[in-house]
């Protein structure tokens, strides 16, 4: 897998197999990630990566895991969704 790019705030954008599509800004002079879900309210994350090359925001229930190009979205409650960027 290719690094990300480097920088302090990288929006990201993803498809998903649900057909849901994701925005994400992932702002690393914070260590959060912003996920935007059309329809629903943005949830902001913690990186729980340890300063890892994968992408790795966990909090209340929410999970953002991957490796930058493909990644897995969960909501609580509701089936993981696998997201490739676009």
């Amino acid at each position: 897998p290719e690094p990300l790019p480097s920088g302090d705030v990288l929006p990201l954008s993803y498809d998903c197999d649900s057909g849901a599509y994701l925005d994400v800004t992932i702002d690393n002079a914070r260590r959060t990630a912003t996920v935007r879900e059309r329809g629903l309210s943005p949830v902001t994350l913690p990186d729980r990566s340890g300063g890892g090359g994968e992408l790795n925001y966990v909090g209340r229930g929410y999970a953002l895991t991957g490796s930058g190009n493909t990644v897995t979205w969960q909501r609580p409650g509701m089936p993981p969704q696998f997201c490739r960027i676009f």
